[in-house]
């Protein structure tokens, strides 16, 4: 693969996640996805901006480029795959975000993180866990998580969504906040 092209493509998706990286950042996504063409991590990359909410690391853009020429049922893991990806990466947010106290400021505006939060009970049960209670608070909020990406995923939870703001339906004065 072409270092140079690489990176003009790997550029492009910084543009696109408001990302910055490093000549050394570069290096490591570059040493890393060695094993596909040049047109592989091209298509990879451009499935990647339509599937990953948050940056992807080189082994989901690997996992994409894997799945691209799977079976539907192969497609379907790795977009599984990413979908848990995009979990554990959000995750991070929310651990960074307690542990700064900065959970007191309340919601952060991302409608999939701040469901999740609220479906375990909101930032205040977060903020009050403790060290030994993070890896259970974890995976209760990777099931959240996943549960709403996969019904936002859905052709008919998207369909429905138009229809249901026309007849009146506002999520936002049933839950309060931005809830869907």
């Amino acid at each position: 693969m072409n270092f140079k092209e690489f990176g003009l493509i790997l550029a492009a998706m910084c543009e696109v996640y408001e990302k910055q990286l490093t000549k050394a950042g570069i290096r490591i996504y570059f040493e890393a996805l060695a094993p596909l063409t040049l047109d592989e991590f091209r298509i990879a990359a451009s499935k990647a901006c339509q599937m990953c909410e948050y940056w992807p690391r080189p082994a989901t853009i690997l996992r994409i480029a894997r799945g691209s020429s799977a079976t539907l049922q192969g497609a379907e893991k790795a977009q599984e795959l990413i979908t848990n990806q995009g979990a554990f990466d959000a995750w991070a947010v929310v651990l960074d975000r307690v542990r700064s106290g900065k959970w007191r400021d309340g919601e952060i505006g991302n409608q999939p993180i701040d469901h999740a939060v609220r479906l375990m009970g909101g930032w205040y049960r977060l903020g009050n866990m403790t060290e030994t209670e993070i890896t259970w608070r974890e995976k209760e909020f990777v099931e959240k998580f996943k549960t709403k990406a996969s019904i936002e995923r859905l052709p008919a939870a998207q369909a429905s969504k138009g229809a249901l703001h026309r007849l009146g339906y506002n999520p936002k004065k049933m839950w309060g906040g931005g809830g869907q």
